[in-house]
């Protein structure tokens, strides 16, 4: 691999570190007219999610993890366990460092789980346009919110949040959790982000511990948010910023919201 690929590969990792999804990434790169290692433009998903996942960009090699199955039509399938696996560390250098290629892999099994437990099979779609994707949840049953759109009889449209269950009971309601308008969630993160900025100098010691306990991720994250409240607060949205540093907005029925950063932050308050 060449330094131009490799440059490639590192920016892969930041950039699902900083919360963009594989096929963000790879609609990012085609915009970009980013050039993969056949000389084209056609990133997919499941390429970017293999090379995330792949510890050759680490240093090691795992051997046999594909084997012939029929070696008269030399057709070769994936070794599941049907036969020994062999790990060999440091069997080449590095492009990624052993942090960071760590906290990709437990972002990996985050993001896996979070889908799991609330019923998901997709994380943050369209985060460009919509950075709530997937970070809403309802405090009552434990869905995802979804984003509905409603016009009113005088034209204005106004952008509201639901629970997802609705959906997958055709439309009927089944969790009496409330909506709430997206600018409502918008305020909330903004408030939040800037109480955080505001005070940056009392986070200090919650972030040195994190530094010093956390895992690999818990530490890259928290190195992220501390970057970004250095800047000081926002007056505005900041969609980059939300996927990056809020892990997720919870909803109660009571009219109670919790909000709450990837570095363990929490913050509520309530609604009418």
């Amino acid at each position: 691999m060449n330094k131009a690929q490799a440059k490639i590969v590192k920016r892969i990792y930041q950039e699902y570190l900083t919360g963009k999804t594989p096929d963000r990434i790879a609609r990012l790169f085609r915009s970009e007219k980013v050039k993969n290692w056949d000389g084209k433009y056609n990133w997919q998903a499941t390429s970017i999610d293999s090379m995330l996942r792949n510890e050759k960009y680490m240093g090691d090699t795992i051997l046999q993890k594909s084997y012939t199955q029929d070696f008269l039509t030399k057709k070769r399938v994936v070794n599941d366990g049907k036969l020994q696996m062999y790990h060999i560390q440091d069997d080449h250098e590095a492009i990624i460092d052993i942090d960071t290629w760590n906290a990709v892999q437990q972002e990996i099994a985050r993001r896996e789980k979070y889908c799991e437990e609330h019923r998901t099979n997709a994380y943050a779609q369209l985060t460009e346009t919509k950075p709530l994707s997937c970070k809403v949840i309802c405090g009552e049953c434990n869905y995802l919110y979804t984003r509905v759109q409603y016009t009113y009889r005088d034209g204005r449209r106004v952008a509201k949040w639901r629970c997802a269950s609705t959906n997958k009971a055709g439309g009927a309601r089944v969790c009496s959790n409330r909506y709430v308008l997206e600018e409502a969630l918008i305020k909330l993160f903004i408030m939040s982000w800037n109480e955080i900025a505001g005070n940056y100098d009392e986070y200090k010691d919650f972030w040195k511990k994190n530094l010093k306990e956390g895992d690999e991720l818990l530490r890259y994250k928290t190195k992220q948010i501390m970057a970004a409240a250095k800047k000081g607060k926002i007056k505005e949205l900041d969609g980059e910023l939300m996927i990056m540093a809020m892990d997720y907005i919870k909803i109660f029925e009571s009219g109670r919201l919790v909000i709450r950063s990837y570095d363990g932050t929490e913050f509520e308050c309530e609604t009418e």
